[in-house]
């Protein structure tokens, strides 16, 4: 069957809406956007029009709409439907791939900054045994020695227990990613 122009219209009508509500827009804050976007003559009625199918959009007007909501014409003319797991399926295919990055971008850094602190323990380990043969008495070197051991506890810290600590929180429903120290916490190395 082929789809009639009204159909698309109609398509095209609720997909607007469906967009601009899925990003939480009023219709007063998405005729800002769009006269932002270069539809000038765009206003409250329109819109209204608009979603209710009342008014076909111009080319010119649906191309700046799909646009605005970074898709094209032809997935504005999608049944609403179909577009709606379209659109969450590359919502969530880009979440997936920022966190991967995320993920590849923190594991170079956690390889790196361990080296680097293997170099700095093993370092502070050779200028404590020297003060030591110089000074056994001397009481800095106590507390050098405690800021060797607690250096040493986070090297004992490897990426599986990461990934382990990430999948646990996440069965736990706790994947939250911005707090630093969530699963790291000070009870489960004493003395850090």
């Amino acid at each position: 069957m082929t789809d009639t122009t009204g159909e698309l219209d109609g398509r095209f009508a609720e997909n607007v809406r469906r967009l601009r509500e899925g990003n939480g827009w009023s219709k007063a804050e998405f005729v800002r956007i769009l006269n932002d976007a270069g539809w000038t003559q765009a206003h409250q009625t329109t819109l209204t029009r608009l979603e209710s199918g009342q008014r076909a959009p111009r080319l010119g007007e649906a191309n700046l709409i799909a646009k605005v909501f970074r898709t094209s014409i032809d997935a504005m003319l999608l049944p609403p439907s179909q577009a709606g797991i379209e659109d969450d399926l590359e919502s969530w295919s880009k979440l997936v791939r920022r966190a991967y990055n995320l993920l590849v971008g923190s594991t170079a850094e956690f390889a790196t900054n361990h080296g680097s602190l293997q170099d700095v323990v093993a370092e502070a380990g050779e200028q404590f045994r020297e003060l030591k043969r110089i000074d056994a008495e001397d009481r800095s070197i106590a507390r050098l020695d405690l800021a060797i051991q607690r250096a040493q506890a986070h090297l004992d810290l490897t990426l599986d227990q990461a990934r382990e600590a990430g999948l646990s929180a996440y069965e736990d429903g706790n994947n939250v990613p911005d707090h630093q120290d969530l699963y790291l916490l000070d009870a489960d190395y004493p003395g850090i």
